[in-house]
């Protein structure tokens, strides 16, 4: 039988274990039941109030027999007391003798019924063993018992290899199992090579190095490559069960300024030897890399690109940690960590885990950062929150290094100017402003580009700094964002870049926005020339395309936006001027404003954004005092023109407008009642003729409904709405039925308990690292 070490758990681990075992054991469904720290329950199996079996957990492994027997008899027996189940069991992982179950029977009496029901040490080890699929799914006990390092040290020592067992030995405590593990074994089991990339600091290693033990365990002896291939092609047997690792196989440098490594063939040496390993039964071969130097190699590599390296790969992602993943890999670091009493404390008060777990910048290195004494042994525990909110807010620590020294200029440009266009939802038009940037900065910092710098940037970049999604690109994870904000934000000079060689409208928005968040740049003694510039270059784009038209292959026209639309440069230019409270800029943004307005086609008003932008700047309080009023009538005018356009959805919010609306004059009236009219005789049956389906016409009868029932314009639609449902009962929709989808994927017993965790269940976890009463 396997001694297992259950050093290598956490509290919540054990626990975990301890029901498994459990449920194994008796066949019932065994209750987790949480009642906070006094409640004197772990777990609970009731058939009725009158029959519960009460079980309590107790992980006392470094402690030992004594300090169990103590705290059992100061805090658990008046617990017990006052639960007083019909039967009690006890679970621990400390090593009892039969004069030590006596003991702790005797302390308990009379709710330990036998001392069947005080389970230690050797009792786990036997039920282990008598279900060995509970071994298998608590992959840290198994990896870590006896019987298992005797063989992976017996493999490594066979291999004569650098691998380090005991040290990954030592991290299995905190490694958290989530969506990759289970994914990476699939790739790895099935296809025998595998390559691990993803952002720094996501766990790449960690994930790797996991895989590597546990192959370990069933044979493989490991091989493990700390300078290139060849190490690996010299160990190398076919006959032989070998494992082999290569860490960070392209190096942490941009591979574009080290063409040496593809001069000396060693992209062919890596393909050469993957396919080797993919001709024997006996090999296997994990590799790690970040995902941008990755894409990198494969644009400068076509043996990279044609071979397995992209297709058998699993990328590590922020969402491959959920909320559980997440509160497990404090806890665990948290637990096993060598910070002070004081600064776990910390960690502790006022639930400031939940601001970690939670945090948008959260990434696994930094839970590295906050559980090291080493990094925070300066940091006295009063400011310890302080340091890690500090540490979440701040991601040049993260993304800093990779920024600086692993991508390329225009990697660097392509990060840049997609800070100003939000999210680019459409490559094409994303390429014309990337070029006009990019170019800009070669010819002012003097370093050459190329047409297909762009597309080069884009797969260098994907999967480490930004996503792709169809056509839409956007950032990795708001962490990347906030970095590349500020670099903007604290170097003026690439500021200034990028408002000068704007070609949208919304890149101005977004930078101007980025002065109103970063006080700083406001401050800077060339703001005013900045705000001189800004206006020239509102004045330049204020009239460019917003919408890109196309003609589909069925021949229908569609526009797909490309900029900030009317609307919204309308509503940027009233907040530019209400926040910078400068007369000066006053006549150019009123002008511009003046200009958006005559533009809107009657026929084009978004019927609903205009309405909000007529009740916002009302609440503008220097934009109305200075002159803004007027505009903000002059657009209310506009939407009441085009109100003969309007549908019934529009007329349904219309009916309170004048009541709500500052300033609503006799002519807005006037307006208001001719498009009424209009509506009345002709255009409810205009819209009711353009209906697609039935759920339009439908939509039309209920919004009519309601003007109806409101009263106010009864008279002027009971007789179409009477009309309309006649006509509806009569309609037959001839659109085909949708065909029925198979619907979401099952998840697995595994996946249901891994997102099962709630807020609640992460609180009592944390619970059990307060000091034992």
């Amino acid at each position: 039988m396997p001694n297992y070490n259950y050093d290598a758990l956490s509290p919540q681990d054990f626990e975990e274990i301890a029901r498994d075992l459990l449920q194994a054991e008796w066949g019932v469904a065994i209750e987790a039941f949480k009642s906070g720290r006094d409640g004197g329950i772990d777990l609970r199996y009731a058939t009725s109030p009158q029959s519960s079996i009460v079980v309590q957990c107790k992980h006392y492994f470094q402690s030992g027999f004594a300090a169990l027997l103590r705290h059992l008899k100061a805090s658990e027996l008046p617990k017990i007391i006052r639960v007083n189940p019909a039967r009690y069991v006890l679970v621990t992982s400390v090593p009892l003798s039969p004069a030590n179950k006596d003991a702790i029977m005797e302390a308990l009496a009379p709710h330990i019924k036998s001392t069947a029901d005080v389970i230690g040490v050797d009792d786990l080890d036997g039920l282990l063993a008598r279900h060995p699929a509970v071994e298998r799914s608590n992959f840290k006990l198994w990896l870590t018992s006896t019987s298992v390092l005797e063989r992976i040290m017996h493999n490594a020592e066979i291999c004569q290899t650098e691998f380090e067992v005991q040290r990954i030995r030592r991290k299995l405590p905190l490694f958290v199992q989530n969506n990759a593990y289970p994914r990476a074994r699939q790739i790895l089991d099935a296809n025998r090579i595998i390559v691990i990339s993803g952002a720094p600091g996501i766990g790449k290693t960690t994930l790797a190095e996991l895989l590597l033990y546990s192959n370990l365990e069933e044979g493989y002896q490991p091989v493990v490559m700390a300078g290139d291939i060849s190490e690996g092609k010299k160990l190398y047997r076919h006959e032989e069960k070998q494992v082999f690792y290569y860490d960070d196989f392209l190096g942490q440098t941009f591979l574009g300024d080290r063409r040496d490594y593809f001069g000396r063939n060693q992209d062919k040496a890596v393909v050469d030897f993957m396919e080797m390993v993919q001709s024997s039964p006996y090999s296997r071969f994990i590799l790690t890399t970040r995902e941008h130097i990755l894409g990198g190699a494969i644009q400068l590599s076509e043996r990279l690109n044609s071979s397995t390296v992209v297709r058998d790969r699993v990328v590590l992602e922020l969402g491959d940690y959920n909320f559980g993943d997440r509160a497990r890999m404090v806890y665990n670091h948290l637990y096993f960590s060598t910070l002070s009493r004081a600064h776990k404390d910390e960690m502790l008060r006022d639930k400031f885990y939940l601001h970690v777990i939670k945090h948008p910048h959260f990434n696994p290195r930094l839970i590295e950062w906050l559980a090291s004494l080493q990094r925070v042994n300066d940091v006295a525990p009063p400011f310890y929150q302080q340091f890690v909110k500090d540490l979440l807010r701040d991601p040049t620590k993260i993304w800093g290094h990779a920024f600086r020294n692993d991508i390329p200029e225009s990697g660097k440009s392509l990060l840049l100017v997609l800070y100003t266009v939000y999210a680019a939802n459409d490559v094409k038009e994303f390429e014309v402003v990337f070029n006009k940037f990019h170019s800009a900065r070669a010819e002012k910092y003097h370093f050459k580009c190329s047409p297909l710098d762009f597309k080069e940037a884009l797969r260098l970049l994907e999967g480490a700094f930004v996503v792709i999604d169809f056509d839409n690109v956007d950032f990795l994870n708001p962490s990347v964002k906030d970095y590349v904000s500020l670099q903007i934000s604290e170097t003026p000079e690439i500021f200034d870049d990028l408002l000068n060689s704007a070609v949208r409208f919304e890149q101005v928005v977004a930078l101007w926005r980025l002065v109103k968040a970063k006080p700083e740049l406001r401050a800077h003694p060339n703001y005013n020339s900045r705000r001189s510039l800004i206006l020239e270059k509102i004045a330049e784009l204020l009239s460019a395309p917003h919408v890109r038209w196309s003609r589909s292959d069925d021949g229908q026209t569609i526009g797909f936006p490309i900029d900030a639309g009317r609307e919204n440069r309308l509503a940027f230019l009233a907040d530019f001027f209400n926040d910078e409270r400068s007369q000066h800029i006053k006549q150019a943004v009123f002008d511009a404003m003046g200009q958006l307005i005559d533009q809107i086609p009657q026929q084009g008003v978004n019927f609903w954004r205009v309405p909000d932008l007529i009740f916002e700047w009302a609440g503008l309080e220097w934009f109305v005092e200075n002159g803004g009023d007027q505009i903000r009538l002059r657009l209310l005018e506009k939407l009441l023109l085009a109100l003969p356009n309007a549908t019934a959805g529009v007329w349904r919010r219309m009916v309170d407008f004048p009541g709500q609306v500052q300033g609503w004059r006799q002519r807005d009236t006037r307006n208001l009642n001719k498009a009424l009219r209009y509506y009345k005789e002709i255009g409810w049956r205009e819209e009711w003729d353009s209906c697609g389906d039935y759920d339009e016409r439908q939509d039309i009868i209920d919004n009519l409904t309601e003007l109806v029932d409101g009263g106010k314009w009864r008279h002027h639609f009971s007789e179409a709405l009477e009309t309309l449902r006649v006509e509806l009962a009569n309609y037959s929709d001839d659109a085909d039925e949708p065909d029925e989808g198979e619907g979401a994927p099952i998840p697995t017993a595994n996946e249901i308990e891994r997102q099962s965790m709630s807020e609640d269940e992460v609180r009592n976890m944390f619970q059990t690292l307060l000091p034992s009463e």
